[in-house]
This record gives C-alpha cells, sequence and structure tokens, in this order.
C-alpha cells in the first residue's frame, strides 16, 4: 500500500484486514494520518535512528578516550 509516495508493508493477513479497515474507517484522513505518524518525531523510524545515534556516539567516545591527551609532555616538570 502506498501512502505519499512511500510503501507500507504489511507481514501477514491480520495485518492487511487491519489496516484496511483502518482506511475505510478514517476515510480521506487516513493519508494524512499516516503521514503525520511517520513523519512524527516520535515514530518508531526516529526513535529507532536516534537508538542508533546514540550508540554510534557512545562507542566513539570510548574509542576517542585519550586521543587528544597522546604525545603531551608536561611542561612544569
Amino acid at each position: 500500500m502506498k501512502i505519499g509516495g512511500d510503501s507500507l508493508q504489511t507481514s501477514s493477513w491480520s495485518e492487511m484486514i487491519q489496516l484496511n479497515f483502518i482506511k475505510h474507517f478514517l476515510g480521506g484522513g487516513f493519508v494524512k494520518h499516516m503521514q503525520r505518524m511517520f513523519k512524527s518525531p516520535n515514530s518508531v523510524l526516529n526513535k529507532a535512528r536516534t537508538q542508533l545515534l546514540n550508540k554510534q556516539r557512545l562507542l566513539s567516545e570510548g574509542r576517542n578516550f585519550g586521543h587528544y591527551a597522546v604525545g603531551i609532555v608536561n611542561e612544569e616538570a
């Protein structure tokens, strides 16, 4: 099923039936509702992206820890 140019895929017949029910229930507001749901900052896609970026940030902090301190000589000694 296409929603605003993006494809929405279902993995089972029961999901397809539920989606068709919601589509008929909401009528013309279905596409608008789905677009808002997918583009919302709270959407599953955005949450997954945020979690991935946070994980990458933590991993890079661990790799870079002490990187800038290498080769620094204490001039007071």
